[in-house]
């Protein structure tokens, strides 16, 4: 007599033989649990992403041992970002929702895709400029190359971009640039802040450092400007085991 238990678990097939009969009956014992999606989740709410960039969004699919782990993607406004499966291409500066649905049990979550402007300056375009010498920390450590750091005005117009100034990247340079000439009346309210971006987990951040465009240096290479933020917890890390 022979009889057999086949078990699919993780899309591994595995034949227990038991025993001998002459009708040859084989029992299928599917695994639901392991191929049943209980939940989809980003990691962040909200990404930041530079125009004309291509990146990945991988949200969290839980459990972790299932089969498939398939997605339709969708853009609520395809102008501004357009979904290649998990490749998205951003169109153009503006907001708008991505939402990712499991193709199993159609779970799904959404993230608010932010095209913000290249922080990248033509400098062409600025009559003055200035530079702030900075020594940066990020979680009490010196940042890993693929940081990106630049100086912004008031209203979010990018106005430069930030430079190591040794291969240790103990102290970067940030170049500022101004529309207006050195004197005049509107550069009195012409402010500088600087931000940080990481274009891995897509995320920004703010120096909470303000300064005035004067046209004059800010620090020394000998005696920078100290910056330092702290990188919070993920919000929906939590989220990510039930």
């Amino acid at each position: 007599m022979i009889r057999a238990f086949m078990r699919i678990r993780n899309s591994a097939l595995v034949l227990i033989c038991l025993g001998l009969t002459s009708c040859g009956l084989i029992e299928m014992d599917f695994d639901t649990e392991t191929n049943q999606v209980r939940s989809l989740t980003f990691t962040y709410d909200t990404v930041y992403v530079m125009v004309q960039d291509t990146f990945f969004l991988a949200p969290y699919i839980y459990p972790d041992s299932v089969g498939s782990k398939s997605v339709f993607w969708e853009a609520e406004k395809d102008s501004i970002v357009k979904c290649m499966n998990d490749t998205i291409l951003a169109n153009k500066e503006g907001w708008s929702k991505v939402m990712a649905t499991t193709l199993i049990n159609s779970r799904s979550d959404t993230c608010t895709v932010c095209v913000m402007p290249r922080w990248e300056v033509s400098v062409y375009e600025y009559p003055s400029d200035m530079v702030i010498y900075a020594h940066i920390l990020i979680d009490g450590k010196v940042p890993q190359k693929n940081w990106i750091f630049g100086a912004f005005d008031a209203d979010g117009v990018p106005r430069g971009l930030a430079r190591p100034m040794d291969e240790d990247r103990t102290i970067y340079c940030f170049r500022v640039w101004s529309p207006f000439t050195i004197g005049d009346p509107e550069e009195a309210n012409d402010y500088i802040n600087l931000r940080a971006y990481n274009p891995v987990t897509l995320q920004v951040y703010d120096f909470g450092y303000s300064t005035l465009f004067t046209g004059l240096n800010d620090g020394t290479p000998s005696a920078p400007v100290q910056l330092s933020f702290s990188i919070p917890l993920p919000p929906n890390e939590s989220l990510q085991t039930p």
